[in-house]
């Protein structure tokens, strides 16, 4: 039985598209990433890190989730980065916003994660672009480019994911919470389900 931990900034009820893992076998735990001790990272599968985390107080854990990672365990992270709590992420870096076909995302090798989104539609919200993201990290290297952000003649990595040396994965998505997008109760295809379904097998 695959354990998801979702790490959320604040005290509030698990969204629905994590609840629902249970359909496929999966436990599911909520918490701040100040109640994250030994016990729960050595009981976990999947963390799942939202956007907004606290940085700064993930950075003085760094150790404990590197050991996590290198055991095997694999990492879903949505932020925009402003320290390098992990050693492999880079700074936010915003691309030009206009003309706004720049927000547009595009796929590069979207696999198993992003394979079955319609790309003219997921990432749009309301009718607008920009809510899924606004600009990138630099991956570290030998990552697979899922999707891409910016102009036409220089696209950059909007979402990435990466296999630590003989460790888990790390997928990353420079932006507000995936699970905002195509994730609806019943949606299918599903972005978060295919999300985290696919980290534990890819």
């Amino acid at each position: 039985m695959t354990h998801l931990i979702v790490l959320t900034p604040e005290k509030r009820r698990l969204q629905q598209p994590f609840r629902s893992m249970t359909a496929f076998g999966w436990t599911v735990e909520g918490m701040q990433p100040y109640d994250l001790d030994d016990r729960h990272l050595a009981a976990a599968d999947v963390i799942y890190f939202c956007f907004m985390s606290d940085q700064i107080y993930l950075a003085t854990i760094q150790d404990r989730l590197m050991a996590f990672l290198q055991r095997g365990g694999h990492f879903v992270i949505n932020d925009h980065v402003v320290i390098q709590w992990l050693p492999f992420l880079n700074r936010f870096q915003t691309v030009p916003p206009r003309p706004f076909t720049n927000w547009m995302i595009r796929p590069h090798e979207p696999g198993a994660y992003f394979g079955r989104m319609d790309f003219s539609t997921f990432h749009v919200h309301d009718g607008v672009l920009g809510q899924y993201s606004r600009g990138y990290s630099e991956p570290p290297p030998g990552a697979q480019w899922l999707c891409m952000i910016g102009p036409e003649d220089d696209l950059k990595p909007v979402d990435w994911v990466w296999r630590y040396p003989g460790g888990g994965r790390v997928l990353f998505h420079a932006g507000h919470d995936l699970y905002k997008h195509n994730s609806g109760p019943g949606q299918e295809p599903n972005l978060t389900h295919d999300i985290l379904r696919a980290i534990v097998v890819d």
